[in-house]
């Protein structure tokens, strides 16, 4: 079983992320460029030497296989260019010799999470590949994969030493087993998957309809955007709040962990109780409660009625279309889907609030554990620091000097694109520092001076100017990094409030939860669904908790807090 990490201190995840220096920590300069390369022998791992260093490129090139998962819509590709072929695959080749090739391209999480699967069951993997915490278990346990504690501690440079470190430690420990590292954990911050409240405020103006302050004026809205024709094409065909079938989507646009927020209900989190003991959030009565209004919400028409068939992209057509005016999503939901509603409609408006409460007492909105992909090298493969080295150059390319910034945005076709998804590792980032970009370039607007930021900063900066000069290309990230955009909402709503909700877990699946968790999610997911739909009676809640502790919840949640007490 993976090492059970210690327990954060302090009440707030935000006390601790908003302690790490960001930026300053990636400012060691890449004097290992410049050292003279020398390969291994053929078949070795490569011991480091002093010609051998983070950055040094093999004399002659080596190959590593990779899988890939296309994941959404947003990757596009320049013409002639595929995820097979991409720039950054050609970097790898010309600045380090090592020649990346996918051995299979899938498109979709799903799809990918099966694809990943079969091959751990199969036990052909290729030598590099992205997993989540469960199959990373499940690797370690069939001794297929690398054990990657020396040649991380010899190869990762400063740079990534000090990216996976900026967390206090957490997702290095979450990539441990008996004090031995066996993955790249790709690191990043909880504030990026937080849910916001988005609203279409050229809406609420056609409709004169204030800004709402709680969950029951928000209602009133979504009723008024349902009945009161917002877009004034005479026709009954907007919604009020979006909702894909997923209902619980943490990260990502369409899920309605937010709505839930609302009502103290904090599904899929691990959350303390009144006697200090880990429970899980999906079974506590306060779900029951915002189950009972998005039940009601459907009833009135207020939701979707083919919600329960749609998938995150369906539901982003619709939006694309015009015909949503409420949802709950992550920071970059302006740049996905709501961009392309942008390109269709110049003169539509969206706003980005915290979550709104159902009661009296502030909403808190929840935070998960911000590490949940892992990098594994397969176990034989000659040479496993290549890996640590793919990580070393993509950290080198973003914050070096002179970075080329198209090496991770672009726009393409008209769109703005994350062009550093086509790498075969993420680069992942520090926990603060989109938060800290967001003032960086702030100044730097007030100043009209960009040149004090980092490349990829200078990408927001430029978009955000492009927008003030009336290019809707740049909207996208104005509403993130802008003056009133994402991260000044977080900042000002969440962290400045003490609006956090933390997951109280964060350790590696448990031994029951590898074997039922994929089972009780499916359990939660179906009686959920059917809750909303009407399908079920409310009460059907209660003997949905009562089955998630019978047939394995009760197990984990005994393990989880065996855990939280080492």
């Amino acid at each position: 079983m993976l090492d059970k990490m210690k327990k954060r201190a302090g009440a707030s995840l935000a006390a601790v992320l908003c302690t790490t220096l960001i930026l300053g920590a990636c400012s060691n300069s890449n004097n290992e460029v410049n050292q003279p390369p020398a390969a291994p022998a053929e078949g070795e791992s490569g011991a480091a030497t002093a010609e051998n260093g983070p950055l040094t490129k093999y004399d002659a090139p080596i190959k590593l296989t990779t899988g890939r998962i296309i994941y959404d819509s947003s990757w596009k590709f320049e013409e002639g260019k595929s995820i097979d072929q991409n720039f950054w695959y050609d970097i790898y080749k010309d600045e380090l010799n090592i020649d990346v090739t996918n051995t299979w391209v899938v498109n979709g999480n799903d799809s990918g999470t099966a694809k990943i699967n079969a091959a751990i069951a199969s036990g052909d993997i290729p030598d590099l590949m992205r997993v989540d915490a469960s199959q990373l278990k499940n690797l370690v346990e069939a001794d297929m994969i690398e054990d990657l504690t020396d040649v991380y501690e010899t190869f990762a440079s400063d740079r990534t030493k000090a990216q996976m470190s900026s967390d206090g430690g957490y997702a290095l420990k979450s990539a441990t087993v008996n004090e031995r590292l066996y993955a790249i954990p790709e690191t990043n911050s909880p504030y990026n998957s937080v849910p916001l409240l988005w609203i279409r405020t050229d809406w609420l103006e056609a409709l004169a309809l204030p800004e709402p302050e709680n969950i029951e004026q928000l209602m009133e809205v979504a009723k008024a955007f349902v009945e009161r024709d917002p877009d004034g094409n005479q026709a009954n065909d907007t919604y009020g709040v979006a909702v894909s079938k997923d209902v619980i989507s943490i990260g990502s646009p369409f899920g309605l962990e937010g709505f839930f927020n609302g009502y103290h209900a904090y599904p899929q989190n691990w959350i303390k109780n009144e006697q200090g003991e880990l429970v899980y959030g999906s079974i506590q009565p306060e779900v029951k409660e915002a189950l009972a209004a998005l039940a009601d919400l459907y009833a009135k028409g207020l939701l979707d009625k083919e919600f329960g068939v749609k998938d995150g992209g369906k539901v982003a057509e619709s939006v694309a279309a015009g015909k949503i005016g409420i949802l709950y999503g992550p920071q970059w939901t302006s740049n996905w889907p709501l961009q392309d509603l942008k390109n269709n409609q110049p003169n539509a408006e969206w706003k980005q609030f915290g979550i709104l409460s159902a009661d009296d007492s502030p909403a808190k909105a929840q935070v998960g554990f911000a590490t949940n992909s892992y990098y594994v090298v397969k176990k034989g493969y000659a040479h496993p620091e290549a890996a640590i080295k793919l990580q070393n150059i993509i950290l080198e390319k973003k914050y070096e000097d002179g970075s080329d910034p198209e090496l991770f945005n672009r726009t393409i076709d008209g769109q703005p694109v994350e062009v550093w998804k086509y790498a075969a590792i993420f680069p992942g980032e520090d926990p603060m520092k989109n938060i800290t970009a967001h003032h960086h370039v702030m100044d730097a607007i007030k100043a009209g001076n960009a040149s004090a930021l980092n490349p990829e900063e200078q990408i927001y900066y430029e978009s955000i100017v492009k927008y003030n000069n009336g290019d809707n290309t740049g909207w996208g990230l104005t509403k993130i990094f802008g003056e009133n955009g994402s991260f000044a909402t977080i900042e000002k709503e969440y962290i400045n409030q003490n609006r956090e909700m933390p997951t109280q877990f964060f350790g590696a699946p448990t031994t029951t939860m590898s074997e039922r968790q994929a089972t009780l999610n499916q359990l939660e997911h179906e009686m959920f669904t059917k809750i909303i739909l009407g399908q079920e009676p409310l009460d059907a809640f209660d003997t949905f908790v009562d089955q998630w502790n019978q047939i394995g919840g009760a197990k984990i949640t005994q393990e989880v807090n065996e855990w939280a007490s080492e």
